[in-house]
């Protein structure tokens, strides 16, 4: 196991998910492969085992986040980013 992994433990839990989700949606290239890969980049910079660049995982994983907590950081950040 690599520094800072705990075993059992997701790769893409909520909070992961979500950032990834959020710089996905806000991104030039709004793909789930550029997202994967820039979340597979992060965990090599940050030491950490390797990962697959497969897009099935964080896709399921963007299905399992709550709508409501979606629909909140919508209606919070929204305003904030139109200005």
């Amino acid at each position: 196991m690599a520094k800072g992994e705990v075993a059992g433990e997701r790769l893409y839990p909520p909070t992961t998910t979500l950032s990834m989700f959020m710089r996905q949606t806000l991104g030039a290239d709004a793909t789930c492969q550029k997202a994967v890969n820039g979340w597979a980049a992060q965990r090599a910079a940050d030491g950490l085992r390797a990962c697959s660049v497969r897009t099935g995982g964080y896709c399921r994983a963007r299905q399992r986040l709550p709508l409501e907590m979606v629909n909140a950081l919508r209606r919070h950040t929204g305003p904030l980013l139109s200005g």
